[in-house]
């Protein structure tokens, strides 16, 4: 897993149209994933996330994980995919320039169709399409303290 070889003061960026709470909450894999996340982030990477649904219950039903993620210290957003579908050509990405690569997912069901780049230009692009889809996304902020 890519993030692990990330350091203090480094960033990892993702685009996650896995919205199902109970893969987050209870596969495997995804809790070995999450909690090397929580890890990665209290050593001080930072890990900026972004939920794409389809719609609103889909994100109540969310909220929950996107709330342990953002106490836990991972800038959380949401956002819903009609309100991007013309900036990000893939349902789900991740962006590590300090590292110099890219992941997309172009299947939104469990990671299929995973390719990896370190093309500079998709790297850039994909960068830009987070920072255009934070602009429209709504924060979750921590409730830690």
């Amino acid at each position: 897993v890519p993030i692990q070889s990330l350091r203090r003061g480094q960033v990892f960026k993702g685009v996650s149209a896995l919205t199902d709470p109970e893969y987050w909450k209870n596969d495997e894999d995804m809790e070995r994933y999450r909690d090397l996340n929580y890890k990665q982030a209290k050593r001080g990477v930072i890990i900026q996330r972004v939920f794409l649904f389809e719609d609103k219950q889909d994100c109540n039903a969310m909220m929950e994980v996107m709330q342990e993620q953002a106490d836990k210290g991972i800038k959380v957003w949401y956002c819903y995919q009609k309100d991007i579908s013309h900036i990000a050509n893939s349902p789900d990405f991740s962006v590590m320039t300090d590292l110099g690569f890219a992941i997309t997912v172009e299947k939104r069901e469990k990671l299929h169709g995973v390719s990896l780049s370190r093309s500079r230009t998709a790297i850039n692009r994909l960068d830009s399409q987070f920072s255009q889809i934070t602009e429209r996304a709504t924060e979750v902020t921590s409730n830690a303290k």
